[in-house]
């Protein structure tokens, strides 16, 4: 590859795409973006976690605007109940202090089995649950989805394979592209800040 011939993947925070170029003898032949929102599924820490108290802590702060709960017991899958969240008092954690998270309004999500807690969005490292009744030593909850709009930290990568490239962003594949390229090397590149890359791995895989 080289200035004419690339193929360019960007985080981009404002808009939180991922953003994707194409470009092949000069001419762009492709713009793509794939959104970094996405419902993320986590579970308690059990360092922090016990009947009472439930944390989740995040891998990397992140930018929050939702939690869902399971409607029905962790114990008992036939009971269910209108408000799983009003069982607790919420938290948030930011920079190492906790703060209180407004758990009036829940309501059903659109599947039945699950309430909704919408709210401004916060970053936070993690989340957790007080049961409000001290005397009440039942679980109640163990997964936890969070709406998650935006992280300080991804973890990408992109598998070439033939003529298919393939991007992943922690994990999850966002995007297959066709690319009609000779060996390749791989670069990196920023917009108007300087990113901090922690880790990079470049490994060739066999036929």
């Amino acid at each position: 590859m080289d200035k004419d011939n690339y193929v360019k993947a960007q985080f981009n925070g404002i808009t939180r795409m991922l953003e994707v170029v194409v470009v092949k003898q000069g001419q762009q032949i492709l713009d793509k973006k794939y959104p970094l929102e996405h419902l993320q599924m986590v579970y308690p820490d059990v360092k922090y976690t016990d009947f009472v108290e439930k944390c989740y802590r995040f891998i990397s702060p992140s930018w929050i605007n939702a939690l869902y709960l399971n409607r029905h017991e962790v114990g008992n899958k036939a009971e269910f109940v209108d408000d799983m969240f009003s069982k607790f008092t919420i938290e948030y954690l930011n920079e190492g202090k906790w703060y209180p998270l407004n758990n009036s309004g829940a309501t059903v999500a659109e599947h039945l089995a699950y309430n909704r807690l919408s709210f401004t969005p916060i970053k936070t490292e993690g989340i957790r649950f007080i049961n409000k009744d001290a005397q009440d030593l039942e679980r109640h909850i163990y997964k936890l989805g969070i709406q998650e709009q935006l992280k300080e930290s991804y973890n990408f990568r992109a598998v070439r394979r033939g003529n298919k490239l393939y991007l992943f962003v922690d994990g999850r594949e966002l995007g297959r592209l066709d690319i009609h390229y000779p060996a390749s090397c791989v670069g990196f590149c920023s917009g108007n800040y300087s990113p901090v890359y922690k880790g990079i791995l470049y490994y060739h895989i066999g036929n």
